[in-house]
């Protein structure tokens, strides 16, 4: 189907499609305010305005799918993403001046917690400093899935051929080669 002859009936499909409501898009197509709600229900049961809604809302559907994560270039820069998120905390944990003089704060891998101990008015608040294991283990997982996303992840594992069972291989790494 073509684009609509009236420029604001071709506004108003296209926001109808991307998810406004009929008032909202009826008002930001240029419309009238006076009996917009009332005018936007009658433009949208209008036979040519449905069928280019129904058009407009598929196209926009496949960008989206297009876009989404089941594009494998899109879930590796999600991955990116994270992984960037999770290495900024720990520099960011390395640059505190609360790190200082903590034996491997300026690693930016431990993560500083206060603990209570005793009890009544024998209590007291120590500083507790310890390796962030789950921090490291999420940034593993992430760069794990980036690597088998990219093919360049081997899983360890029984392996037979025409049922002679196969040596086990190593989970591998594979650097990709740096252009010169």
């Amino acid at each position: 189907m073509p684009i609509l002859k009236n420029a604001k009936h071709e506004k108003f499909c296209q926001l109808v499609a991307k998810g406004s409501s009929f008032y909202a898009a009826y008002l930001q197509a240029g419309f009238s305010k006076n009996g917009a709600r009332n005018n936007a229900s009658r433009l949208i049961a209008k036979d040519i305005i449905t069928k280019r809604v129904a058009e407009l809302t598929q196209k926009v559907s496949q960008t989206l799918i297009a876009k989404s994560i089941s594009v494998k270039e899109n879930r590796v820069a999600v991955l990116q993403e994270i992984s960037d998120k999770l290495r900024q905390v720990i520099a960011e944990r390395a640059a505190s001046k609360e790190m200082i003089g903590i034996p491997g704060g300026t690693t930016g891998l431990l993560a500083h917690d206060q603990k209570g101990v005793g009890y009544g008015p024998a209590s007291t608040v120590i500083d507790v400093y310890e390796v962030d294991t789950p921090l490291l283990k999420e940034l593993r997982e992430y760069q794990k899935q980036a690597a088998i996303e990219m093919g360049q992840w081997v899983e360890k594992g029984d392996l037979t051929s025409g049922g002679e069972k196969l040596e086990a291989v190593k989970v591998t790494y594979v650097q990709p080669k740096k252009n010169s």
